[in-house]
């Protein structure tokens, strides 16, 4: 048991995930899966996030990460790449699923209370009850975080989550589902190399030759506001085993989601605010038997997201929302039909083969009135002055189909070996098609035009084994994929929201996603009266090598070459467990396209401990209390970092590219002290 209140913390320790934090400590991290969207700055594209088989993108295909809550969900399901087509991923990353408990699994209440570093406060409360028919579960969470960083402060999250399943009988359930969240936090932003070094603490005060080119956080006081409503239901129907030893099953599931979601940027991109309304209706049927001369399991399925967004662009007007200077309704919608077949041939072999076809449609309609004279901030002057453009409207329809095969061999009890050839498709978002530029520090974008772009694809190759029992455990996979037309989004010389261009030649992603759980020893220091003590080794080490296939072989931006986050578990029977952990990046990293600035190797060391009171406490509930302290050594690096193509000398002298703010500090020396009941 841990203090998991971020996405960070909940997915450190899966094999091929990689997550930096954005926001200095706020919870608006880039997540990549072999290195799906990480350019977009922040990311919001690249993944299907899903709740409860939901999905949280909205219907263009984009995400807001802060809205995901880890401690709504029991456990969470990460599908790598191919393995994402029965969730419904089409994309180079897969899936990643939150799934929520419900009042059979998590039955009774319980309290979470946590404090630490920089006014952190987190509490969460839940509730499960079941009955012969009806089960229900409630929770509301609290987090309030100012970071480590001036004007870091106001970093809050709240969300209540409640579902309640009705069983009809043997063979029929329902289950409805409600969501609300908030989300809020101020943006410290990036700094150069010189001030990241000198006070990780700082912010950006604008360009102040000879040492800054950036924003002036100060002035315009960046920041991110998110409201999230969903509701959303799925029926099951299953057969029992029929005479001839088939099984079906068919879910049919429906759900609404409204977003409000306010972003403030620096100055030089305006305030973006965005209104959602987003529909999934989604229906597939599972079918268990003999198929082929084996055993196998056929699958057929079809979704629709259908969403309207209406957004519009303000300028930042020191800090305010100022007048507008774009307005566009947009709808959205993305349907994919999909079908598998899974057959077992005798006790070791089995092969999958799945097909899925995917319609996107992404239309942007013009609403301002005058596009003539839309407005532009000049922050010296505080005055405003316009720009002229032509109505941005676009209207595309993307289709792609993502066929996939696989091989699986069990060598042994318990150990796998397999191979698959996937290939990938992936829309562009609004985001990416449509978003304002030529601005800067002080003042206003001047161009507001949408990009035509083409659809990312590509095929992958991916080799493994996979062993899930015995002292020695791993999870290890090999791939290799080709893309076409890959999106990347890039920085301009001051941040902002960045824009997004196809990739002018093919790019390669390859990896290793490795996990390994090695069960050192047994019985040290405990008594033969009981269970024995264990020490035990957790190892998560992922390796990234993304490149331009050209002859210069530039590497992409925006992941680490090498990863490994290691943890060394020491487990009492009493009840006690301390665990000191390792998060090491040894090799720099280029955050520029042309690979001319480098974010440097870091190494952090954290540790844990939980002491557990077990049944017999609290009416047979149970009391644990818990700390965690990360970064020890109080080591000064950068988390994450914008993306660009290349960073430039921007004038006037004496600045150079390596002035220009590129680095998002990593968080200082933290603690955190905690307590769980339950009853």
């Amino acid at each position: 048991m841990r203090p998991i209140a971020t996405v960070a913390s909940a997915l450190e320790d899966e094999p091929g995930v990689v997550v930096q934090e954005f926001f200095g400590g706020n919870d608006q991290p880039r997540i990549s899966i072999r290195g799906a969207g990480l350019q977009s700055n922040p990311q919001s594209r690249g993944l299907l996030l899903m709740h409860n088989g939901f999905p949280l993108n909205f219907a263009d295909g984009s995400f807001v990460t802060g809205l995901v809550e880890p401690r709504m969900a029991r456990h969470a399901e990460v599908y790598r790449g191919g393995n994402a087509l029965g969730p419904g991923g089409a994309t180079l990353g897969g899936a990643i699923d939150f799934v929520a408990p419900t009042g059979r699994s998590a039955d009774g209440s319980q309290l979470k209370l946590t404090g630490g570093s920089y006014r952190t406060a987190s509490g969460h409360a839940q509730y499960g009850w079941a009955g012969a028919n009806t089960d229900v579960f409630v929770m509301g969470t609290g987090h309030r975080h100012d970071g480590f960083r001036q004007t870091n402060d106001e970093g809050e999250r709240l969300t209540g989550h409640a579902n309640v399943g009705y069983r009809w009988d043997d063979n029929l359930e329902t289950r409805v589902y409600g969501t609300v969240a908030t989300l809020g936090f101020n943006i410290p932003g990036p700094l150069n190399k010189q001030q990241l070094d000198a006070d990780p603490t700082a912010v950006s005060r604008g360009v102040t030759p000879p040492r800054s080119l950036g924003p002036n956080v100060p002035l315009d006081r960046p920041r991110r506001e998110t409201e999230l409503y969903r509701a959303a239901t799925r029926t099951t129907w299953r057969t029992g085993a029929s005479a001839s030893g088939h099984e079906v099953s068919v879910r049919a599931g429906a759900a609404y989601q409204y977003v409000e979601d306010d972003f403030r940027f620096p100055v030089g991109t305006g305030v973006r605010s965005t209104r959602s309304h987003d529909v999934t209706l989604n229906l597939d049927a599972r079918r268990a038997g003999a198929v082929l001369g084996g055993e196998g399991t056929s699958v057929l399925g079809v979704s629709a997201t259908l969403g309207d967004m209406d957004r519009g662009y303000f300028a930042n007007e020191r800090g305010r929302k100022g007048r507008r200077f774009a307005d566009n309704e947009m709808q959205a919608s993305t349907v994919r039909a999909f079908a598998r077949q899974r057959v077992q041939f005798g006790t070791r072999l089995a092969a999958t083969a799945s097909i899925s076809g995917i319609l996107a449609r992404r239309e942007i309609d013009e609403a301002l009135s005058s596009t003539s004279q839309r407005a532009r901030y000049v922050a010296p002057k505080d005055k405003y002055v316009s720009f002229a453009s032509s109505p941005a409207t676009l209207d595309e329809t993307y289709r792609g189909l993502r066929p996939a095969i696989g091989l699986q061999y069990a060598a042994a009890p318990a150990l796998d070996l397999f191979a698959g050839v996937t290939r990938s498709y992936e829309p562009p978002t609004f985001n990416t098609l449509l978003s304002p530029s030529g601005g800067n520090p002080k003042k206003g974008p001047g161009q507001f035009q949408p990009r035509v772009l083409d659809a990312q694809s590509g095929t992958t190759v991916e080799v493994g084994t996979r062993r899930t029992r015995g002292r020695l455990q791993w999870d290890v996979v090999a791939y290799r994929t080709w893309l076409k037309n890959e999106l990347l989004t890039t920085a301009a010389l001051f941040g902002g929201a960045g824009s997004t261009s196809n990739a002018p030649v093919r790019t390669i992603h390859q990896g290793l996603e490795t996990h390994v759980d090695l069960r050192l020893l047994d019985g040290m220091l405990a008594d033969g009266s009981g269970a024995p003590d264990q020490l035990a080794l957790e190892a998560t080490y992922n390796l990234n090598d993304f490149y331009f296939d050209t002859d210069a072989r530039n590497q992409l931006a925006g992941v680490p070459r090498h990863r490994l986050h290691a943890q060394l578990t020491y487990d009492h029977p009493v009840g006690l467990s301390v665990t000191p952990d390792l998060t090491w990046m040894p090799q720099r990293t280029p955050t520029d396209h042309a690979n001319t600035i480098y974010q440097s190797p870091y190494a952090l060391l954290g540790a844990r401990a939980h002491y557990t009171v077990g049944p017999g406490w609290l009416d047979a509930g149970q009391l644990a209390v818990f700390v965690e302290a990360e970064n020890l050594t109080g080591t000064t690096y950068a988390s994450s970092y914008l993306v660009r193509d290349q960073v430039p000398n921007p004038p006037p002298a004496p600045l150079t590219s390596a002035d220009v703010t590129s680095f998002i500090p990593g968080q200082g020396r933290t603690l955190q002290i905690g307590v769980t009941v339950g009853w």
